[in-house]
């Protein structure tokens, strides 16, 4: 760039300079020069780096999803970092982690409750067992190569099933009668 964005804005580590109202803005490239200028988030000179914790070389702080592991990251893959690709780098820079709604390798099942979710929650133990009223332990999500159905895979069919409670009035009808 040459300090001035296609919306007329001040590029990330540029200062632009009108030497009088009639004149043409002159545009220099600050980013490196140790001062922190209004276009930029931090300048630490010959210190940036594309390194952890450090000011990016385009005067940017370290944030999730720049490609880079900082403190308080387990991952970042940049662009590539999802909250919905099997055993990838989530979007706030986690590894992949039961509770966070995706079938991982090692898991039968992921009940998407969040980070605090117990790794068991995602064993076969619990994937497959029944709770009261046959709704599955882990909410209907289906194991990994089977059919959603509410007997074996301990799963519930899409969207819900109301097949037990069907099961259950008609068991009342007859029993009336």
């Amino acid at each position: 760039g040459d300090g001035c964005s296609a919306l007329c804005t001040i590029e990330v580590g540029w200062a632009c300079f009108e030497p009088s109202p009639t004149a043409t803005s002159t545009c220099t490239n600050t980013c490196g020069d140790g001062l922190v200028q209004r276009s930029e988030e931090c300048d630490d000179g010959d210190a940036n780096a594309e390194l952890p914790d450090l000011c990016r070389p385009t005067c940017e702080l370290p944030a999730c999803g720049d490609g880079i592991v900082d403190s308080g990251e387990a991952c970042d893959r940049g662009e590539m970092n999802s909250d919905g690709a099997t055993d990838g780098c989530r979007t706030d820079c986690r590894d992949a982690y039961c509770g966070d709604g995706v079938l991982d390798s090692g898991e039968d099942c992921d009940p998407g409750t969040g980070p605090d979710t117990e790794a068991s929650a995602c064993s076969p133990e619990v994937c497959r067992a029944p709770v009261d009223m046959g709704v599955p332990a882990d909410g209907g999500m289906p194991d990994a190569g089977s059919e959603a159905t509410l007997s074996g895979g301990g799963c519930a069919a899409g969207g819900g099933s109301f097949g037990w409670l069907a099961l259950v009035l008609l068991a009342l009808v007859r029993r009336r009668r």
